[in-house]
């Protein structure tokens, strides 16, 4: 795990634990109802929000684990495959691990990783082996992408205070309770990880210099 501000981890806990707890019961509606879109998207959008924030504070076990998720949601979603009883029994396994993380986290201990099975349990190709499944997830390639620079890094933390960055919005404002809410914490995440910054104005090319007199 990085070194990150107190506050910011503390805003993560908080956020990670209500994503959590509503986990349970929106997997269990779309176990029901496989095809509610609507709650498909909110159950992805769950896993991605912790996962974008689990690499913002580098905590790899818990991106492996909601990048192995999210890989079979984005699957379903995008209508290249069908969620099975087993891809809705690897989730409600993965939220008890998810939780022990996130309580590790809270101890301030390092967490532990998933077991391989659950990890190869959410594969909807099939044909890779549970190693292999793991190991994926917890390449670069995959998690990279969830990993931020010390500048970017930099400009969260303005924007989570009240700094303004070069190349941000204008920071969110906080509740009463001085937490952000779980819309603005996943929009400063997707403006970190390639998401277009609203509002931004392509910067025109200056002219170029007029020939110096002879």
């Amino acid at each position: 795990m990085s070194a990150v501000a107190d506050d910011i981890t503390a805003d993560f806990i908080i956020e990670a634990q209500e994503i959590l707890d509503r986990l349970g019961e929106q997997l269990v509606s779309l176990e029901q109802a496989p095809q509610d879109n609507d709650q498909l998207n909110a159950v992805f959008r769950g896993y991605h929000t912790l996962k974008g924030g689990a690499g913002f504070l580098g905590i790899t076990a818990m991106v492996e684990l909601c990048h192995a998720a999210e890989e079979a949601l984005g699957a379903a979603r995008a209508g290249q495959a069908v969620l099975q009883a087993h891809h809705f029994d690897a989730a409600q396994q993965s939220l008890d691990y998810l939780q022990s993380m996130l309580d590790a986290v809270s101890a301030g201990t390092e967490p532990g990783y998933a077991p391989p099975e659950l990890i190869a349990q959410f594969d909807v190709h099939g044909g890779a082996s549970p190693a292999s499944n793991a190991a994926a997830a917890a390449t670069p390639a995959a998690a990279g992408s969830d990993l931020i620079t010390d500048d970017e890094f930099e400009a969260l933390l303005d924007q989570l205070h009240g700094g303004s960055a070069p190349t941000a919005v204008a920071p969110p404002k906080k509740a009463d309770d001085g937490l952000i809410s779980e819309d603005e914490f996943e929009a400063l995440l997707d403006q970190l990880h390639g998401g277009a910054v609203p509002g931004a104005k392509p910067v025109a090319a200056a002219p170029a210099p007029a020939p110096a007199p002879r």
